[in-house]
This record gives C-alpha cells, structure tokens and sequence, in this order.
C-alpha cells in the first residue's frame, strides 16, 4: 500500500504518514511517496501511482482538493496530531526593530508571523520542511517551521550551520484526512454512513457532553 502526502522528509505530513502506516503494521520506507506539493500527492492516487492520500484539514486549498475530487476520491479515516511549531535560525540572536528579516513559513502557518514583535518579510514555503532548508541553506533569515523540519535538519548538518530555536509558538491540533480513489458501488455514498466516522462523532458527542 502506497500512501502520498507532502515532502521533503521533515513535514508534518511525513511525521504523521510513516505513523499511521506503522500502525497498519507498514514498515517499508518506500511506502509513503513524498510529493512537492499537495495537489501532486492527489494526482499520484488518481494516476494509480499511489492508493491513498494523506491532507492536514489545516491546508490552505483542502476545501479546492475535496470539491475538484468529489467523485473521485472517497475520505477512508481521520488522524489527529499536535506538532509543535518554532521561530528558527542559523544564529541565536533574536531581530529588533532596526532590521526587515525574511521570514520563510508555508502558508497554512503563517498567521503565527502576526505574533512576532517585529517588522518582517514573508518568503511564503512549499512546506514547513522546505522553509526549514531555506533557513539552513541561508535563502532566508529565519522561519517558521515545525519541530520535525528541525531535528531532520539538524541531524544532517555536519558542518556546524544547524537551526537554533529562538521562539516556541506551542503545539497546534490538528486533524488529518486520508482519501482513496472512489469505487464504482460507492460514487453516492454519504459521508456520516460510515461507520468510523459514525462511531468517532458518537465518541466526540459523549466527551464534549
């Protein structure tokens, strides 16, 4: 089973993809097919190159993915995470008011930039990871990443140019859809029919009450 979901080793939805195929007792590196973007991840379960596909309801265009597919893809379950979030750099030294740093964040985080205590620039990311090696790489001064994007990083930095944290923003909840490609005998089914989703409505109903 081949699962599709954004790249590079490092995002959110790579962190939860090898969970969730580790819980259907799926090991195989190989089975999760990172993407350039989210869109292209979809594409690869439409295409038959992938069987499912796994998008945070945190992103931006979810809504333009769901309406594009509706009769091509199917919601098979639903995930929850809390990464954690973090203001990053090659240095330690915190901005002040007297510069304009480039900021580099993907855009379903970036309203985390409008807690900064300083003017800066948004270099908008393809992904939490991407912003990360942007940092790294030196394309930007700091950004906004997740703490998985920093300890991938980190891990392969041999030469002493590794990401310090200047701010922690917190963990955010998240939840996570995994979609299939839609078979014939299923086209018209209803959403709240199924019987998981049935089943973890009932459970949220009797918590919240």
């Amino acid at each position: 089973m081949i699962l599709a979901t954004l790249g590079p080793a490092g995002t959110c939805s790579e962190d939860v993809g090898r969970r969730y195929l580790k819980d259907r007792g799926i090991f195989d590196p190989a089975c999760l097919k990172l993407c350039d973007s989210f869109e292209k991840a979809v594409s690869c379960v439409l295409d038959k190159a992938a069987d499912e596909v796994l998008i945070p309801a945190a992103y931006t265009d979810y809504h333009e993915l769901c309406f594009a597919n509706l009769d091509r893809l199917r919601l098979s379950d639903i995930l929850y995470s809390r990464p954690r979030f973090l203001l990053v750099s090659t240095s330690d030294v915190t901005p002040n008011q007297s510069n304009v740093p480039q900021v580099a964040c993907h855009k379903s985080p970036s309203p985390l930039l409008r807690q900064l205590t300083f003017n800066c620039r948004h270099l908008e990311a393809s992904s939490n990871a991407v912003a990360a090696w942007m940092v790294r790489n030196g394309e930007a001064d700091l950004g906004v990443v997740n703490e998985q994007s920093v300890r991938v990083i980190n891990a392969q930095s041999r030469d002493g140019r590794q990401l310090h944290v200047l701010r922690d923003f917190g963990q955010v909840d998240m939840i996570w859809a995994v979609f299939r490609r839609a078979k014939a005998n299923d086209l018209h089914s209803a959403l709240w029919a199924d019987p998981f989703l049935t089943a973890l409505v009932c459970t949220q109903a009797a918590i919240a009450s």
